[in-house]
Formats: C-alpha cells, sequence, structure tokens
C-alpha cells in the first residue's frame, strides 16, 4: 500500500492541484491531508492561488481514497465545504510498525502519543524526518507557505519505508525499517 501525506494548504488551490497530482503519479492507494486545509490562518500570509472553495472543489474530484484530518485552522464552518469529514487523528498499521497521523497542534515531536513507532504531524509547515529513541518523527512540510526554508513536501508511505520529497518529485530523506 502507498500512502500520500501532505500538509497545510492553507486555501491553496495552485498547490492543491500540485499535491493531488503527485499523488496521482505516484499511484497513491491513499492520501492523507493533514489539516488546515481552506482557511490560511491569522498568522499566515495569503497563499499563492487563495481559493478555498476551489480546493475544496479539487478535492471533491480527486479519484482516489482521501482521509482530510482536522488542523488548528480548520472549524466547524470547513466541514461545510469539505467532501469529507474531519477527523482529529487516525492510525495505520503497516509494515510491523504503528504509525499515528494527526496536523500536530496537540500532538508532535515534544508531545508524542503513547505506544507508536511513527509520528507523522504537520502543523509547523516543515519538512523532515527525524529518528529520536527508537520513534521515527516525519513532517511532510507545507506545499503552500513552508517554513524555515523547508522544501514544498510531500511524504511517502510504503510498507516499509517512509520517504520526504519536493513536488516535482526528487527525493529529499527517506528512513526504513
Amino acid at each position: 500500500m502507498k500512502t500520500v501525506i501532505a500538509s497545510d494548504l492553507h486555501g491553496s488551490s495552485t498547490y492543491a492541484e500540485k499535491v493531488l497530482t503527485f499523488a496521482s503519479e505516484q499511484n497513491a492507494d491513499l492520501l492523507v491531508l493533514l489539516g488546515d486545509h481552506f482557511y490560511h490562518g491569522p498568522r499566515n500570509p495569503l497563499p499563492q492561488g487563495y481559493a478555498p472553495m476551489e480546493v475544496a472543489r479539487l478535492i471533491t474530484e480527486y479519484q482516489g481514497k482521501i482521509v482530510l484530518l482536522q488542523g488548528n485552522c480548520d472549524a466547524e464552518i470547513d466541514e461545510m465545504i469539505s467532501p469529507y469529514p474531519l477527523t482529529p487523528h487516525f492510525a495505520l498499521f503497516t509494515g510491523g510498525k504503528s504509525i499515528f497521523f494527526t496536523h500536530g497542534h496537540r500532538y508532535n515531536k515534544q508531545n508524542p502519543p503513547k505506544g507508536y513507532d511513527i509520528l507523522i504531524n504537520g502543523h509547523f509547515h516543515t519538512a523532515k524526518i527525524e529518528t529520536e529513541k527508537g520513534v521515527n518523527y516525519a513532517n511532510p512540510g507545507s506545499p503552500s507557505l513552508p517554513k524555515e526554508n523547508t522544501v514544498r513536501g510531500v511524504l511517502v508511505l510504503t510498507e516499509h519505508t517512509l520517504s520526504l520529497y519536493t513536488l516535482e518529485g526528487e527525493e529529499r530523506e527517506s528512513v526504513s525499517w
């Protein structure tokens, strides 16, 4: 099973389209969007291509399986335009590893959930993969508003590998088990 993971679109139809194209090109079995889908948030500038309704339309028309997580900038009103319900987090078990997906404003590297081998979260807009005390921590960054000079990234999860890619398909980091 191949899962593509992105986060923090913040209403950018420009980057939503690029993420969906990347997922299609990867033949992803599942696309997980880690939150902050439609609203840019009070501390962020307007991203390129800011059009929340267009983001909702693009997600609706995506031809694969998709999970939308709720971020700190997602409100009840966002569920009215969302084609899918927004859930706070979920777990997946693959390749002998337990994986926890969340936005990152509650659970993150500084406050991880207990009992998981891998934590995947967004929120911080910083694309990276780190391993500490046997736990892998991964953040795809933000395609629309990257911070700390990180790439406009997405993660690709397979049964035994988690990799960070640029939206152009360049692999930057990887961890295997």
